[in-house]
């Protein structure tokens, strides 16, 4: 997905309306993905940032090694046990 840059005039996600239609929860993969990358952000729990993230990015049905960390612990997701 190409990068879009911010626009300063639109407000920040928590003070946005919420859209309109019925939502949807995350999947047990997303919300393990938000977990994960609050954790790596150095929070206990995920923010709405990090949901929202989850919610765009990550497939419903799986997490991949990126998003497990896998490839930030320099193993580059090669699993040496077998």
């Amino acid at each position: 997905m190409p990068f879009k840059p911010v626009d300063p005039s639109s407000p920040p996600p928590w003070k946005r309306k919420a859209p309109q239609g019925t939502s949807r929860p995350l999947s047990a993969q997303q919300l393990e993905a938000a977990r994960l990358r609050a954790a790596q952000a150095g929070r206990r729990y995920p923010n709405l940032v990090d949901n929202m993230w989850a919610a765009r990015h990550v497939p419903r049905g799986g997490v991949s090694a990126v998003d497990r960390g896998e490839e930030a612990a320099g193993d580059g997701g090669v699993d040496g046990d077998g």
